[in-house]
């Protein structure tokens, strides 16, 4: 799987000097991922491109698109937050992975998506913070592929291993009320 990032259609260059002000008469962005304080006071910051990366995170844990068109149409924060109460992360992981993945990363990789997506600039995570908690995850997700790996040639050695497919499930409790906080 090859993920392509691209939507630069709404581009534009703006002077970076300090004499400069920019003045945003129409709001401008693609469904699903504008900044809602944007929408609303139709000032970007810093913290809007948080948001919309945090979107994206959402999109790629889940497999879902921003907007998940069923009988309505939901947005991917609205999806998934009743899930995350439930603490249903085999529903929430993208069902393409089978079950294949660290429970504790996955928690973690959306601890981080769901704090860049927070209604308030203010309370989103920096994307420093993001970038470190990111780099968690991928360490916890490739220790679990090396011990999946040992784990799966030990089995195949010893002969015990007797199925065509390797299939795992895991469960773990974790608490993530600080989502929420």
């Amino acid at each position: 799987m090859d993920a392509k990032i691209a939507d630069f259609g709404l581009s534009r260059a703006i002077p970076s000097d300090d004499h400069s002000d920019v003045i945003i008469t129409t709001v401008m962005g693609t469904a699903g991922y504008l900044d809602p304080e944007y929408f609303n006071s139709r000032k970007l910051n810093e913290k809007s491109d948080v948001f919309s990366f945090g979107i994206v995170s959402l999109e790629l844990i889940t497999g879902q698109n921003a907007i998940i068109k069923k009988d309505e149409s939901i947005h991917i924060v609205h999806w998934v937050s009743p899930l995350i109460e439930r603490e249903d992360i085999g529903s929430i992981v993208d069902q393409r992975l089978h079950g294949e993945f660290d429970v504790s990363s996955a928690w973690k990789a959306l601890q981080v998506a769901m704090a860049c997506t927070r209604p308030k600039s203010l309370h989103r995570a920096t994307m420093s913070t993001v970038l470190t908690e990111l780099n968690q995850c991928l360490a916890m997700e490739l220790s679990h592929n090396r011990e999946t790996k040992e784990r799966f040639s030990e089995e195949i050695y010893s002969g015990s291993y007797h199925s065509s497919e390797v299939c795992s499930t895991s469960t773990a409790s974790y608490s993530i009320t600080s989502l929420f906080a």
